[in-house]
């Protein structure tokens, strides 16, 4: 890798790759979920702002994004943090 950037996007990738199987994972169960109980399921994104809320049906890939969309907002840095830590004591940089 010629650069610090080069190794970032790579760490970037790796946490991406990490975050998609959980989500595959998660999607999976639900889908064992419907063929265990042989049911229809609807999933939805509630909203609620100031004087409106806004209610959203949503189709399984919709919700795939959204989940991982969500871990990555809420996973993403603190594991780049983690990632970079690991990979400088395994150079024993610091």
């Amino acid at each position: 890798m010629k650069d610090t950037n080069a190794v970032q996007d790579a760490l970037l990738k790796k946490i991406s790759d990490e975050l998609d199987e959980i989500t595959n994972r998660a999607i999976n169960d639900i889908h064992s979920l419907k063929t265990k109980y042989q049911c229809g399921a609807s999933y939805f994104n509630l909203r609620k702002e100031r004087d409106k809320s806004e209610i959203t049906s949503l189709g399984i890939d919709a919700l795939t994004r959204i989940y991982k969309n969500m871990l990555k907002e809420a996973f993403e840095s603190s594991m780049l943090k983690q990632k970079t830590k690991e990979l400088l004591d395994k150079l024993e940089i610091l």
